[in-house]
């Protein structure tokens, strides 16, 4: 993805709180020792597909192992955060509501 992009839909997130979108899972996405779960995010006015850093791994570990496949592809209850990494400021996945595997 790139990056400049990803930027400014970071910037576009500042204003915004998890609530105001529903989310769809795409897929995971390794650079360097960074993963990052490509997630779409959608509301009335927008349509977008963004980077969410993951560190927090208790319930997305099965869904990583199989990169989605047999998962649900809406992510319900989705909580991020916006913070800065020495990559820069990037959006930060927090939490959802647990997937049943």
């Amino acid at each position: 993805m790139n990056v400049t992009s990803q930027k400014k839909l970071v910037d576009k997130l500042q204003d915004q709180k998890p609530s105001d979108f529903r989310y769809f899972f795409k897929s995971f996405e390794e650079e360097g020792d960074q993963t990052y779960m490509i997630t779409n995010f959608r509301n009335e006015e927008s349509c977008f597909d963004i980077r969410l850093l993951v560190d927090k791994w208790d319930k997305l570990a099965g869904m990583k192992r199989a990169n989605g496949v047999s998962y649900p592809k809406e992510l319900y209850d989705l909580e991020w955060e916006i913070v800065e990494t020495e990559a820069g400021i990037v959006a930060s996945y927090v939490d959802m509501h647990r997937i049943i595997d």
